[in-house]
Formats: C-alpha cells, structure tokens, sequence
C-alpha cells in the first residue's frame, strides 16, 4: 500500500521487523531501471511533482495504453513512470495507482547468487541499470549510514571482480516502514549510472558517469562486476562499520560469501556490445539534438498554480535569432539551476519576448524570491524544423561569435553540439560524422582538403561533443565555413546503438573578419576509397591493409605453419646425409648459425602476404625420426635477418656457381653475419636461463610424414615472445656475393619457380623481405647434457661443401683425448668442430661453415601489417607539422596503430606523378633512387618534428595485431595539419 511519511512524501510498505531483528536477511538481488512516478488527478492530468522518486521498474516496462505512460525528458534525462490513476481513486475494474505500480515493480530483473569467482553462469544486467537489494528488516540509514554506504556496498568489477567502481549507493527512499515515528528504508539502490545533478546531491564525492560499469568482454561468460556487502568489523582490513538494522544488527552470512573476506558476494555479467541494446537497458527512443539559446528573464513571480517556491510565471526574452514558442519540456537554466516549461508557451513577440511562461524549478529546495530568477538564462530546446530561424542554431560556438547564431565566429572557436541523452562517443568522427569543412560549397564532393583536422571532445556526461581543430581556422583566402553533423544509420548513435534520426546536415558560418591572421592548412583521410589526395585518379595508399566499409583493417592475426623438408621444392633435389649431425646439441658445448631463406617454405620474393611474418615457433628435425630424452640447463635461440643469401645454383658437374653466396667460414666474425640495422638486430627469442628439455613426448608428425622436434621457446604459459621476419621497416640491405632476387636457383632449371634473376633486386641491394633467417643456437656445456642426438641435414650439390648454410664451434674430444668445451659467450668467429668418425678419432672439421641444410619448420603469425602513403603535399615552404589525428581515438586493448613520418623537399623531373602514385612505390614506400630529395636522411621517425620544414610528407602505418586476443586494430579516419610560417 502507499502510505504517508511523517514530515511529508509517501513510500510503499515492504514486510519488516520493525528493526529488531536478531540478524538481517539479504532477501534479493534485483535489476531495473529507475525512474520517477507521477498520478494523475481526476482530468487526468499527470502531477506536477512525482508522488515516489527513484523507483526501480522493470527494463521492459513501457508505455501501454492500460494506465502506464513511460516518459524520459530530452533535456533532463530524467525518466518518470506516469501511473494514470489517482492515488487515492477506488478499483474500478482496471487497477489502481498501488496495484498498477506493483506490477511494473515486480517486472525488476532477478540477479541469481553468484560467486565472484566461479564458473556457473551468471546473471546479465545492463550497464546502466540500477541494482536493488533488498532485506528482510528496517535498516540504520540516518546521516551517518548514508555518508559512510557506499564503504557498507562496494561495487567491485573485472577479472575477477575487485577493482573497485563507482556508483551511487543510497537507500531507496520510497520503500520501506515507520519505527519510531520516522521512515526508515528496506532496500539500497546501487545506480550505475551518474548525473551532474545526482553527483552534486550526494554526501560523498562520485564522478558523473552517463554509461555506468564497464562492459563485460564478449569471449567470457565469467562474472565482470560484483556487489560485495561486509558482514563483520575488521579493523585491520578497514571494515569499521557494516550495514545493520536499527537496533544495530548486522547481515546474517547466507549465500555466496568471499573466502578472504566474508563478505556477502553477489556477482553478474554486464552487458557488452554484443547484448541487446549493446548491453544497455531496453531504448526505443532515438537521441535528439538540443539547441541552446541566449535568453533573459526580465520578470518573474510566483505561479499561482504551482508548488509554493516551485513554480513560477517568467517573461523570457530571446537574445539572438534563435527563438522560437518554448514547448513543454523545455528547460530554462537559470542562475545555474535548471527549471522546466510546465506549458506550451507563446510565439516570441517582434523584440523576442515570451510573456506568462510557467517554469517548475528542478530541485527539490524551492526558491525563497521569485526575483532572483531575473537576469541572463539559456532556452534547451530539442531539434526540430523550422525556416524561420538559421540552421546554426543547432551548434554552439567557445568562444562564441560576435555576432551570434553564426558570424563572426573566432578562429580559435571550438564548435559544440549537444543531445538528448548520452550518446556513443566512438561514433563521433571529426572527418566523417562530426566534421569542419573548408573551401567545400553545398552538395559539393568534400575533398581530402577540405576537412578542417580536429579531434573530437567529450564531455563527462557524454551530451555534449566538441570539435577542437588542431589549429586556429584559417581566415586569409576566405571567411566561410561549414559544419555537418551526420545523422542516420552512418552517423552519430546512442549508447544503446539508437541514430540521431534528424540533423541540421550543413551549416555555414563565417569566421571574424577582424582576427589576426591564421594561415594553415591540412588533409583528412577516410578511407572510403583508394582515390582521395590530389592529383586525381591515382592510388593513396599500399600495404597489407584492405579497405572495408570505409576502414582500413590490417590482416587477421592467422597462425601458420610452414615446413621444408625433402620434399619442398628446392630440397627434393638435395641429398641427405645419412648420418646427420649432432650440432649444435653438444654436452661440450656449441655455438651455431643457420640460414632458412623465403623461397625454402615455397614464397615468392613478390608475393606481399608473406611480409612482415613474426615468428613464434622453430622445429627441427631428428635423425630417421628416432629421439633420446636430454636436458641441457643452459640453452639460448637468437634470431636476425642474415646479411648473406645462399644460392645453390649448379650441379655435381659444374659445382656451385655462386659458392661465397653463403655464410663465410672462420675468421669471419658470427656478428658480421647479423644484418646491420638499428630495426632489425639479433634477439634472444629463447633466453639461456629456461633450457632445452629433449622429450621424445614432445614429437610431431606432418601431413607429409615429417618428425619434427619443436625447440623450446615459446613451449610454456609465459607471454608469447614473437619476431618479426621480413620486416619492411628495416632499410639495411644485403645479399652482397649473391645473385640478388629471385635467386639464380629460383628461376633456373629445374625449379622454374620465378622469372627474372634480380628483377626484384640485385646483389648487395637484397631489402629485409629478400633476406634468410638467421637462427643461432648458443648451447652451453654441461655435464647433466649427453648430446646423443641427432639431426636430418640435407646438402645441395654432392661432392661440394658450399654454398654454406650454416657456420658453427663445436666442443668435442681432440686427437690427443683431451676434452675441448665451447662457450658460447666467448667465440667471436666460427671454428668448426670434432670429428668423432676421422681416422683416428678427434680430427678438427676442416671446415667452420659448410653447405649443411637443416630440415625443419617455422611456426608464424601476423601480428604487423604496414601501410605507406604516397607523399603528400603541404603547398607549403616551410611548414610546421602539428600532431596528427587518427579514429578511433583508443584502440581495443592490445591492439595499436604506430605512425612514422619523413619529409621530401622535392622531386626530380623524371619522377613524374610516380610520388603521388601508390602503384609506382616499393613495399617500402620508395621510389627509384635520385627520384626523392629528402628532407633529411629518408629515414622514417616517429617524431613529427624531424618533418618539420618539409613541403612534402610521407606516412607510414604499422598495424599491431593483439595476437593472443585476436584482436585487430582498425583505422577510420587520419589527418594531419600544418601551419605556415
């Protein structure tokens, strides 16, 4: 029933114990949406003041047409169940104000007891739902217990649930019973969401937040957020008070508690964006824009049909041309508070003056003199069409024009726009949704010049948005303007996903002619296709990105695996040595390199997939497929790209026709090997510290019938170490005694795998995705090792030992019987090994690099994708580059988008469009060389003041994948901004 609180209001009884109970129940944990509930009177007009205030109601509780009227105000926010039945009108047959209610109550959404941490399902409830807990008891919620509740229910989240989060905990005001002759609560309200208006009432300091918890991740069905309710003092873990009833008990300890704690525990799923209404509580209702207007209040007294102190007749008077008859719903603010037009108000008269408008002050304390509403105020009105006032009505300007709606605006104005509810920031574009147009005229074809380069702003409350341009607009070739606002499937959205069904499309402004001058200028890139930078009708772009749907997406971060064996191509005619080698696995110690080139997996130097490949994995393989288990404690794996590029090319008649193609023999040195690049140097992928465990258990087969043994890196739970192969960040070329690319061996008989030796490249000038892979083993001596092992080599041309393959020191046991340990640490150059089957036993291998050729396999995945632009000019001397915009602003965890810049002066004549052209760059984003005059060294760098002065520019995009998320990052949008000087 509804009953009457002393000192005024009403609430709805719940079951108690008048506060006496010897232990307080926790009854259920409930969801729903909260709102305000108004009656009607007897013509049915709804109050002008809600009877309850903050009642939970089911999610799905609507509008009706059977006495249930759900409003939500676009200016507010504020959502008001209206229960069409007088409060104290008899049943007549269709239900009255109390059992109405209690049906839209009893709808609120069940959160079953759950544990943080287990693994039993759990309940969804929407982000920005307002929890309910209810109990069995009166509870202590004096000042005291209201300041200090937000430590007595602790809203905790992520995996799992205990980091704390804010929330608005109170008791719930319109539930509950009298003891004592005052009202005291029987349920607490946990609300996720946070107003201005809400944060400013509390006791304690909370933060506006419109979207309240965090989402759950969509690959977990695990509990993302908790309510965690202390049932015991504990001093020593700052636990000094509890909620209690009021003769001062506490909780009585029943369902899911925490083990470390003792808490009461009650867990849930938030809602995601793969949820209905993207996780948040049911929304029919499109956003709407909301104009702010200049007014006054040039009179006002108290309304004679208003709550004393509450409502109020004012004579508003509009101050620009923004002006129209207020509606109901409107809001006037003020001396900073807010008030509500309570009735439709009149057409402006000719001097903007709206005579008799009623207002209902917002907050709750009433006004004690109706002639401090006098003075300056502001109209919220949500959009809708009308002639007789601009478009530019719908936006704002800070700081704002001279000569407002829209002339006279400063440069250095940031445009604003506001709505009706929190809206989605992610789909606020500052090139696509909400944008600055330059030199673009209405249905003109924006080009990549005429976006103004800014970066969109949020405001707390996610209501209103600003386009900050990353410099003051320009205001020397013309004064004109335009701002968009896109609404519709492709603009801007709520949080729950709703469009913003009507804009004010394109708006014309004009910048204050009597400014200092600004002369700069930038582009925006959208990606909506390949052509958007002048000249047109050539290509922006190349990389291993796809445009889809107005983005750039980078590729999937695909695992593979790919094997040479003897039956790859190039090795099915290389013969293998039956006796196979035991290097670089040696009790006494080793230290090794070995070369794996693209053509052995079956590339093609060309063939751009295969770029910029990170390597997470290395196998080989044992000896007829037959392993004995060993450890070796100490047992490091380093990876590079190799300067020199094996190319086997001959046969046993004529030998190898480019023998010094390979790794050179002692006393070169095994660093000179590493090819010499800042971006490129030799990693420890393997540290020495976690050791090799030889386990026949840890063998595999191929589909081809290859044993394989894996090395150990990567073979435990720690995080995933990759390197990237093939990098096309890394400038240093190589291959200087080989054949260039493709390799004579490639092309010629009888593989005829390619066509052109050199086409691609020529020797010495062999770029990173033409170089082999170079792997050394460090294998440290020791005496828990045997180093009975070994493993399948397979040599290219019979009878010669070079090309060389690999260069290696290995311990062993000389010809006197003396024991030769190899540190690995402490050998500059390769020295070969021992040879246990020479006559007699112990002879030192003539030979420190040889033609062997492990067989084995890489295991990859793509992490990085890259992308470079054409260059791109400023029509600028000397600019000064500011700091880029790119969109998404954030990227999802783990994923990430690196940019790198390097300027140019100018071009040689020769060079034609072929700049401008993405088609006529190399994967590396260069042009023939003599064809570029640099601003610099050409190298690429992160920091964009080592462009600074350049006319042109160059971007380079490289896309990192969130490989163990399988996450992407994607690119909306880029721009970039200079200014003159």
């Amino acid at each position: 029933m509804l009953f009457e609180k002393p000192g005024g209001g009403h609430f709805l009884s719940d079951p108690h114990q008048a506060g006496r109970a010897s232990r307080v129940r926790l009854l259920e944990v409930a969801y729903g949406r909260l709102v305000d509930v108004h009656d009607v009177d007897e013509q049915g007009t709804p109050s002008v003041l809600p009877v309850l205030r903050d009642v939970a109601i089911g999610e799905h509780v609507l509008s009706n047409g059977a006495g249930l009227v759900l409003e939500t105000s676009p200016i507010t926010g504020r959502t008001r169940l209206v229960v069409e039945r007088p409060r104290a009108a008899p049943d007549e047959g269709q239900g009255t104000f109390v059992t109405l209610l209690a049906e839209a109550t009893r709808a609120l959404g069940p959160v079953v007891p759950r544990g943080g941490s287990g693994v039993q399902p759990v309940s969804l409830v929407p982000r920005n739902a307002v929890l309910v807990l209810r109990f069995d008891d009166l509870l202590e919620d004096g000042p005291e217990a209201r300041e200090g509740l937000r430590a007595l229910v602790r809203l905790v989240g992520g995996y799992p649930p205990d980091v704390p989060l804010p929330a608005r905990v109170v008791f719930d005001p319109s539930h509950g019973g009298i003891a004592e002759g005052a009202f005291h609560s029987t349920r607490v309200l946990v609300d996720f969401t946070v107003s201005e208006e809400e944060a400013l009432e509390l006791p304690y300091f909370v933060p506006v937040n419109p979207a309240g918890v965090p989402p759950s991740s969509e690959r977990s069905p695990l509990a993302s957020a908790a309510v965690h309710l202390p049932t015991e003092l504990d001093p020593t873990r700052g636990r000094f008070a509890r909620l209690t009833n009021l003769a001062g008990r506490g909780l009585l300890v029943e369902g899911p508690v925490d083990p470390a704690t003792g808490d009461l525990v009650r867990a849930f799923r938030a809602g995601n964006g793969s949820d209905a209404s993207a996780g948040f509580l049911l929304d029919l209702a499109a956003p709407r824009l909301i104009g702010e207007w200049d007014a006054a209040l040039d009179a006002a007294r108290d309304d004679p049909d208003g709550p004393a102190g509450l409502g109020f007749e004012v004579t508003l008077r509009f101050r620009t041309l923004c002006r129209a008859a207020p509606l109901v719903g409107d809001v006037v603010e003020a001396g900073g508070e807010l008030y509500e037009v309570r009735a439709p108000g009149a057409a402006p008269d000719p001097g903007g003056r709206v005579e008799g408008l009623r207002l209902l002050r917002l907050a709750r304390e009433p006004l004690a003199d109706p002639a401090l509403l006098v003075g300056l105020a502001r109209l919220r009105t949500p959009y809708r069409d009308l002639s007789a006032f601009p478009l530019s009505c719908w936006v704002g300007f800070v700081p704002p024009p001279r000569f407002p709606p829209h002339d006279g605006v400063p440069p250095d104005a940031r445009l604003t726009v506001r709505f009706s509810e929190p809206m989605a920031a992610e789909t606020f574009r500052a090139f696509d949704t909400l944008r600055i147009l330059r030199g673009a005229t209405l249905g003109s074809e924006v080009q990549a010049g005429d976006l103004v380069v800014g970066a969109v702003e949020a405001d707390p409350s996610l209501l209103e948005f600003r386009l900050a341009p990353r410099l003051p607009l320009a205001n020397v070739l013309s004064l004109q303007y335009f701002a968009e606002l896109s609404a519709g499937p492709t603009g801007v959205r709520d949080l729950s996903g709703n469009p913003l069904e009507r804009g004010f499309g394109r708006v014309e402004f004009f910048l204050d002619g009597s400014a200092a001058p600004e002369r700069n200028g930038g582009f925006g890139l959208r990606f909506d296709g390949l052509d958007e930078l002048d000249p047109p009708g050539l290509a922006d772009l190349r990389g291993q990105v796809s445009y889809e749907g107005g983005v750039l997406r980078p590729r999937p971060p695909l695992v593979r695996s790919f094997t040479v064996d003897r039956f790859s191509t190039l090795q099915s005619t290389m013969t293998p040595y039956r006796f196979g080698v035991q290097t670089p696995l040696s009790s006494l110690g080793s230290k090794m390199q070995a070369v794996w080139r693209y053509c052995d997996f079956g590339f093609r130097v060309r063939d751009e997939t295969y770029y910029n490949l990170d390597v997470i994995g290395l196998s080989w393989v044992p000896l007829d497929g037959r392993l004995l288990g060993d450890f070796f404690p100490l047992f490091e794996l380093r990876l590079a790209h190799s300067r020199h590029l094996p190319d086997e090319s001959g046969n046993s008649n004529s030998g190898p026709l480019h023998a010094a193609s390979g790794l050179p023999p002692g006393p070169a040195l095994f660093e000179d090997n590493v090819l010499d690049d800042p971006r490129g140097p030799q990693v420890a992928v393997h540290p020495r510290g976690l050791g090799y465990q030889v386990r026949p258990t840890d063998l595999f087969v191929t589909s081809r019938g290859t044993t394989l043994l894996p090395f150990p890196w990567n073979r435990t739970s720690a995080p995933l170490v990759s390197w990237t192969w093939r990098d096309t960040a890394i400038l240093a070329e190589g291959g200087a005694t080989s054949t260039g690319v493709p390799l004579d061996v490639e092309v010629g008989p009888p593989h005829f795998l390619d066509e052109g030796v050199a086409s691609f490249a020529l020797p010495g000038e062999v770029p990173s995705v033409g170089l082999p892979l170079l792997w050394e083993v460090r294998c440290f001596p020791s005496s828990q090792s045997l180093g009975f092992n070994s493993f399948e080599i397979l040599l290219p041309i019979p009878g010669f030992n070079t090309p060389n393959f690999r260069c290696f020191s290995t311990g062993g046991v000389d010809q006197s019987g003396q024991v030769v340990r190899v540190e690995p640490d402490l050998e500059p150059f390769p020295q070969g090994g021992f040879n246990p089957r020479s006559v007699p036993p112990g002879r030192r291998t003539p030979l420190s690099a040889d033609n062997s050729f492990y067989t084995g396999q890489i295991d990859t995945v793509v992490r990085i994708s890259r992308a470079v632009t054409v260059w791109i000019g400023s029509r600028s001397f000397t600019p000064r580059w500011v700091e880029p915009v790119l969109e998404p602003r954030q990227q999802l965890a783990g994923s990430a988008i690196e940019l790198e810049f390097r300027g140019a002066r100018r071009f040689a004549e020769e060079a034609g469009n072929a700049p401008f052209d993405a088609s006529a760059l190399d994967p590396y984003g260069d042009l023939p060389d003599g064809q570029v005059e640099f601003h610099g060294d050409g190298t690429w760098s992160a920091q964009l003041s080592s462009i600074d002065g350049a006319p042109f520019v160059q971007v380079r995009f490289t896309f990192v994948n969130d490989v163990e998320g399988q996450i992407t990052p994607v690119l909306d949008s880029f721009g970039l901004a200079f200014e003159e000087r």
